[in-house]
């Protein structure tokens, strides 16, 4: 069976468990990584594109794409290609460039392949949904719904004709199955929920070594649904009796609710730029653990990548976390984002790390539990071969 990825973001998701189908499966992959401009970028590679031309190129693309510790770690069998696309700054003529080179791509492929694999939401989805309306299809939407303080009413809409163009979809948790089952009104039985391994290609590359010592970590996209404001609240009253630990803040966006009380407790630490792999590899491997506070969630990249290096994730039980984070065994669940009970976390996770409980509960998950990837790439082979049986 052929299968094609239509990479509109999440990438390194999508790498970790395409490499698993290469690895597990008989299926043959090919990732197709959408691009607008002059760079491609994911967590684990950011690559100046401007020698490529627009449109689909199919040669060689991982050996110019990828660093060579990500192309070395994937599978020889798994395909990247790339679709280079205008700029996003809305003007007439990117639309119709980015149009005419998917309507060529879409020629090029459209009978290339026996299932044609959404995954997450980018400007040119629903048009390509559009013209692949009489393929075997199956949407990936990350994030049914958009988080606090981000999205519109444009994107609201847009996924919902979008996902009107499919019939079968993925979700990432049980929770997340049935929410977007009922947001969206779609029949129950076309949700699948297939889990995600951790990011084993992480592991390929050599992290920098921080300045910091004894710390716990914040990482990702700053946003407001990350709830940093109670982090840091939570974090200065552990402080009033403690002295032993640091928490670092690493990641790219608006920390103006937050600067004065970091300007004024010198045990936090703020990274406020986008993170080479390299950096983020290094902070995550000598950290303590990791910290989730977040306001409103739908699932988290950071529990699969903390779980790469074996570490625990302290996290506001919302959302769908409490499938994938296993109270007093992978890391500890708080009820509310109260400075108090942030402290009372803090403490909690410092008590299990030293009863030696995370390294075995975060082993047995991965390697034998709901994040094994050998068991995900048996559930993906098996959905694709359910959607390749259906008439359309």
């Amino acid at each position: 069976m052929d299968v094609v990825v239509f990479a509109f973001s999440h990438e390194d998701n999508i790498f970790a468990y395409t490499n698993a189908l290469c690895k597990y499966t008989d299926i043959s992959v090919t990732v197709i990584l959408f691009s607008y401009g002059e760079v491609c970028s994911a967590s684990s590679f950011t690559k100046n594109i401007r020698n490529f031309h627009y449109g689909l190129t199919t040669n060689n693309v991982r050996e110019r794409m990828l660093p060579p510790e990500l192309n070395n770690e994937l599978d020889q069998r798994l395909k990247i290609w790339l679709l280079h696309l205008a700029p996003k700054k809305m003007s007439i003529q990117n639309v119709i460039i980015s149009s005419i080179y998917l309507f060529l791509s879409y020629i090029k492929i459209k009978n290339k392949f026996q299932i044609y694999h959404f995954n997450g939401v980018g400007w040119h989805s629903l048009f390509l949904s559009y013209l692949f309306r009489k393929a075997k299809k199956v949407l990936t939407i990350h994030d049914y719904i958009s988080h606090s303080g981000e999205g519109g009413k444009y994107t609201s809409k847009m996924n919902r004709k979008l996902v009107n163009n499919f019939d079968y979809y993925i979700q990432h948790y049980d929770y997340l199955a049935n929410e977007f089952s009922r947001y969206y009104s779609v029949e129950r039985s076309k949700v699948f929920t297939i889990r995600s391994g951790t990011f084993d290609h992480f592991k390929a590359f050599v992290g920098v070594t921080p300045e910091y010592k004894n710390y716990i970590l914040s990482f990702g996209r700053i946003s407001p649904y990350k709830g940093l404001i109670y982090l840091v609240n939570g974090f200065r009253e552990y402080c009033k009796e403690n002295n032993d630990l640091h928490l670092v803040i690493a990641g790219e966006g608006d920390v103006s609710d937050i600067l004065d009380i970091i300007n004024n407790e010198p045990k936090i630490h703020l990274i406020n730029k986008r993170l080479s792999i390299y950096e983020l590899v290094g902070l995550i491997k000598n950290c303590l653990f990791t910290v989730c506070s977040y306001t409103d969630a739908t699932h988290s990249a950071v529990t699969v990548t903390s779980y790469t290096f074996n570490k625990p994730v302290l996290a506001h039980n919302i959302g769908g976390l409490s499938e994938v984070i296993n109270n007093g065994e992978t890391g500890i669940l708080i009820p509310d984002l109260r400075a108090a009970t942030i402290k009372e976390g803090i403490i909690k996770m410092l008590e299990l790390i030293h009863s030696n409980k995370t390294q075995k509960g975060i082993s047995y998950l991965t390697n034998q539990g709901i994040m094994n990837w050998h068991q995900i790439a048996n559930q993906y082979e098996m959905l694709y071969n359910i959607i390749g049986l259906t008439n359309k």
